[in-house]
């Protein structure tokens, strides 16, 4: 009888978490609940174990700008690029209360879309730097590297907390392809010149293409939670496809 009793009851338990999960509608409708519901901001220390990897893992181009949860729902995280061609940019990933990161159905209308478009991009080619930006307000920082463009960037956000554009780049620059000679195993490396921001996602797309850069190797991604194929997430050199709009 005890026996029967527990079954029943963890029988229950895994409907009642079944009828929730299709209440919300899946990860597409808990976004949106999230979206809605009343939040508290949080700091990158209270999130769950599940988002500091998920972060460090595929968000490692982004810095955190603001974190916040809503009891019962989930966390909405602004996530802001830090590098790459699309330097600046914000996005916003949502997570479940276990830190478990919500993907949304292709076709999804909600803003801040949760389709992991502000994931790294695919790794194709360097910046040579020094980096000149100019930034929403007009003003100019200049980086000498990677870690110097990236720091100045977090400080003018954080200064204007209220900016969402993303910053431009100050062409001409260059770019850096390395490869490895099959003959003697060197380093090769090709330095080309880019005048506009088109030439550059032109190089990114002929790159990609060459090496089959994507999310999914080249390819289509696995069907989503509505079986629909997806070609979002990691998908360009230093910089890809995104959304810049943010929750309601």
């Amino acid at each position: 009888m005890k026996f029967n009793f527990l079954s029943v009851l963890m029988l229950c338990l895994l409907v009642m978490t079944s009828c929730q999960r299709e209440d919300f509608g899946g990860d597409s409708g808990l976004i949106e609940e999230i979206q809605n519901a009343a939040k508290t901001e949080v700091n990158e220390s209270e999130l769950p174990t599940g988002i500091g990897s998920t972060l460090n893992a595929d968000y490692s181009e982004s810095f955190l700008e603001t974190a916040f949860f809503a009891e019962g729902l989930g966390y909405e995280l602004a996530v802001r690029r830090g590098e790459g061609t699309l330097i600046g940019e914000l996005n916003y990933a949502y997570f479940d209360e276990s830190g478990r990161e919500l993907i949304a159905r292709k076709g999804f209308g909600g803003k801040g879309k949760g389709k992991g478009k502000g994931k790294d991009r695919f790794k194709c080619f360097k910046f040579v730097f020094p980096i000149t930006l100019t930034m929403p307000d007009g003003t100019e920082i200049t980086g000498e590297d990677k870690q110097d463009l990236r720091s100045q960037v977090r400080d003018w956000y954080e200064a204007n907390p209220d900016v969402e554009e993303k910053p431009s780049i100050n062409f001409p620059i260059e770019i850096e392809y390395s490869s490895t000679d099959e003959e003697t195993g060197e380093e090769v490396v090709e330095i080309q010149p880019i005048e506009s921001q088109e030439e550059l996602e032109a190089a990114f797309e002929a790159c990609k293409e060459e090496h089959g850069g994507g999310p999914c190797g080249g390819g289509d991604c696995p069907p989503d939670e509505e079986g629909e194929a997806s070609t979002t997430g990691s998908d360009d050199g230093e910089g890809g496809e995104v959304s810049t709009t943010g929750p309601s």
